[in-house]
């Protein structure tokens, strides 16, 4: 008798961990591809039949994982081209408020950019806070080295010709300066961004 009452326990506890188990499978976002990418040192999925490397491969060509590079590298050649034409803008004979509405339209059209691309990341590919903050200030810091290349050539071939020996620095100072703060409010503002969502939910 005492046995079976063994037995029985057993039996229903085990029960009990495979319906705990199955739940907690359903109520996961994540699949079988990303707890073998999220766990290292398991060479080998869930189910035991894909390696790592495929489940590195199955993440990879999800869309959101593809979708966020052109669209970083379009928001990265705006970046650019807004600043040089407004400063050709400001440039021009005009008044110095005139100069000052410009330089503040170059701002004001940067920052909608840099919404966008934010809100992009965010609502549009799901992507978490740290990965969405990560895109933008990639984005941020490949159009200042863009602009910076300008800077040089522009200066090179300029009027005067003259240029500072310390001008090369602006490749690495540019991405720098301005790459580093916007990861900083994006990765902020993603996180505000992904509580609000979650409250909503």
């Amino acid at each position: 008798m005492r046995d079976n009452g063994r037995k029985r326990a057993q039996t229903k506890l085990n029960t009990a961990i495979q319906f705990a188990g199955a739940v907690e499978r359903r109520q996961s976002p994540f699949s079988v591809q990303d707890a073998a990418i999220r766990s290292p040192a398991h060479p080998v999925c869930a189910d035991g039949s894909a390696p790592l490397d495929r489940g590195i491969i199955a993440f990879m060509d999800r869309p959101a994982n593809q979708r966020w590079l052109p669209v970083a590298m379009l928001v990265a050649i705006v970046y650019p081209v807004v600043g040089i034409a407004f400063a050709a803008l400001a440039t021009s004979p005009a008044s110095h408020q005139v100069v000052v509405t410009w330089r503040l339209a170059a701002w004001l059209v940067s920052a909608a950019a840099f919404v966008a691309h934010l809100g992009y990341e965010h609502f549009r590919l799901r992507s978490s806070p740290p990965r969405a903050a990560w895109h933008v200030a990639v984005a941020v810091a490949l159009g200042a080295f863009l602009l910076a290349v300008w800077v040089i050539v522009h200066g090179h071939w300029g009027a005067s010709g003259r240029q500072s020996q310390f001008a090369p620095l602006a490749l690495v100072v540019f991405p720098v300066v301005t790459g580093v703060p916007a990861f900083v409010v994006a990765l902020v503002a993603g996180a505000i961004l992904d509580r609000m969502r979650r409250r909503s939910q």
